[in-house]
C-alpha cells in the first residue's frame, strides 16, 4: 500500500496525519538497517529544533552563528579555520578588487568562498559584489575580458 493512503498519530501534536508527513529514519542497534517513521510530524520536529537553537544560543551566545558559519563552509569542503587561514592571506581584503568588504545587506560585510561551479574546487575569497559579477558573467573570462574593453572603451562616458 503507499505511504500516501497510511496516516500516523505524532507524538507531539496528538494528529493524525499523512504518513508521509513523518520523516523516513534508519534504525540503529538490534535492528541495524531498519527504516522506520520518526515518531513526530515534520512540523513538530522543526519546530523542536527551531527552539533547540533558540534555548542553545541563549545558554551559549553566538552559537547559531558559529553552527551555520561551520555548515556553509562544509559545502565547500573548508573548516572554520581554513576559512580563517585564507582571510588572513588574502589580508581581509577581496581578491579581486583588493577592497576590505563593508556595508549592509548579506554577506556583503564578509569576504564569501568562490569556487568553480564545475569542478566544485575553492578559488578564492571574494567580496558579495565581485562574487556576484562573476556569477553573472557566468564565469567566462571572454565575456569579462569583452566588458572590461566596453568600458575602456566608453571612459568619460561619451557616446
Amino acid at each position: 500500500m503507499p505511504d500516501t493512503l497510511q496516516t500516523k498519530v505524532c507524538k507531539t501534536c496528538r494528529l493524525e496525519l499523512p504518513i508521509d508527513l513523518f520523516k523516513l529514519q534508519v534504525r540503529h542497534g538490534k535492528r541495524e538497517g531498519d527504516t522506520v517513521r520518526h515518531p513526530h510530524c515534520d512540523d513538530c520536529r522543526k519546530k523542536a529544533a527551531n527552539q533547540y537553537r533558540f534555548d542553545r544560543e541563549e545558554r551559549e551566545p553566538g552559537y547559531i552563528a558559529r553552527t551555520t558559519r561551520k555548515a556553509v563552509l562544509s559545502q565547500y569542503g573548508l573548516t572554520p579555520e581554513e576559512y580563517d587561514e585564507m582571510f588572513a592571506a588574502q589580508e581581509g581584503k577581496c581578491a579581486i578588487c583588493k577592497r576590505v568588504p563593508s556595508g549592509n545587506g548579506v554577506d556583503r560585510h564578509n569576504l564569501v568562498v568562490d569556487h568553480d561551479h564545475d569542478t566544485g574546487k575553492v578559488r578564492s575569497l571574494l567580496c558579495d559584489f565581485c562574487n556576484r559579477g562573476l556569477g553573472i558573467f557566468r564565469d567566462s573570462p571572454d565575456d569579462l575580458i569583452a566588458a572590461a574593453a566596453y568600458l575602456l572603451q566608453h571612459q568619460g562616458g561619451g557616446v
